[in-house]
């Protein structure tokens, strides 16, 4: 199976982490926290992939999915949800102190 061989974790891994991406999304637009849940027993790699793609959105409606996801996890989690809130936060200063430009 292609899953097993590291080319095909990567791939599958990509996957899943678009899915859980598109979830998030759906998430903060329907303004439900039900996906925080199915991160609890996501891939580890998957899971901080996910926080990376988040990150680099700067959508700052993020940080309430993120902050309510930070309740249920473990040290090392929380670390890079913090770390991905912290900038979120200092894109959304950035682009309001520079009246909306995106540079």
């Amino acid at each position: 199976m292609l899953v097993f061989t590291e080319k095909g974790w990567e791939l599958e891994k990509e996957t899943y982490t678009q899915e859980l991406f598109s979830e998030c999304i759906l998430a903060i637009e329907n303004n439900t926290g039900n996906i925080i849940f199915l991160m609890k027993d996501a891939n580890r790699s998957v899971v901080f992939d996910l926080i990376e793609r988040i990150q680099m959105t700067g959508d700052k409606r993020f940080i309430v999915l993120l902050k309510a996801w930070k309740l249920m996890e473990v040290r090392k989690v929380k670390e890079k949800l913090d770390m991905a809130i912290n900038e979120l936060d200092k894109k959304v200063a950035f682009i309001v102190i520079d009246g909306g430009r995106k540079d």
